[in-house]
């Protein structure tokens, strides 16, 4: 994160754009370490040696199945609560709460169908400025209507700043870097200029380290 400040306010928005995916990485990685050591009692050295082999450096086309994974450990653990719970109020918050992480699952399919990330790409980084705005909003708008409609499972709000996050920093491992026969080997040069597109997955991705580091709390 210090280093993508610094290069923003530099200018040299692709390599700030690279170091923010690099942080984006390592965070949904960490949050879902620390849901399958605490809730599933996994030894630490199986879910690193999981993520290894399941994700190694890739965050493409495996986070929407990670975001899904740490949907499903969550969902375990109010299910797990369930049959010993005789307080009625109890037992409907946690069959709220379990319906809940099935709509969340059910909504991230659609929003996978509907952005297409691997057709529409190309164009989602010639209008990068554009689209960035666009996940900005759909998260801060989702975000008032998490805390008007589920304001005890404030765990979905780190789940909906990932989703928001994970399209703008899609490919952007290798767009940032090197040239791209997509882009005619211009892409670099079509990022040249998103200090609001920087400031805007910042503030994103800086709101999802508290909310994770608030729950390793």
């Amino acid at each position: 994160m210090a280093a993508s400040r610094v290069l923003t306010e530099r200018g040299l928005y692709p390599l700030a754009i690279y170091h923010l995916l690099q942080g984006y990485e390592k965070c949904i990685k960490s949050y879902f370490i620390f849901k399958e050591v605490t809730i599933n009692n996994t030894p630490e050295a199986t879910v690193y040696a999981y993520l290894r082999t399941r994700l190694g450096h890739d965050t493409d086309e495996s986070t929407v199945n990670l975001l899904k994974d740490i949907a499903d450990i969550e969902k375990h653990k109010y299910e797990i609560m369930l049959p010993n719970t005789t307080d009625l109020n109890i037992r409907l918050g946690l069959q709220n709460a379990i319906a809940a992480i099935d709509n969340y699952k059910t909504s991230l399919d659609r929003v996978v169908q509907r952005l297409n990330l691997g057709t529409n790409y190309p164009n989602n980084v010639r209008n990068y400025s554009q689209y960035v705005r666009s996940r900005y909003e759909y998260y801060h708008n989702s975000v008032h209507t998490l805390i008007v409609n589920q304001p005890d499972m404030m765990f979905l709000n780190t789940l909906l700043c990932m989703v928001a996050l994970y399209p703008c920093l899609y490919k952007m491992v290798s767009i940032t870097r090197y040239p791209a026969i997509e882009f005619a080997y211009d892409n670099l040069n079509l990022l040249g200029n998103e200090l609001e597109s920087c400031q805007r997955i910042i503030e994103m991705l800086q709101d999802l380290i508290t909310l994770a580091s608030n729950e390793l709390k």
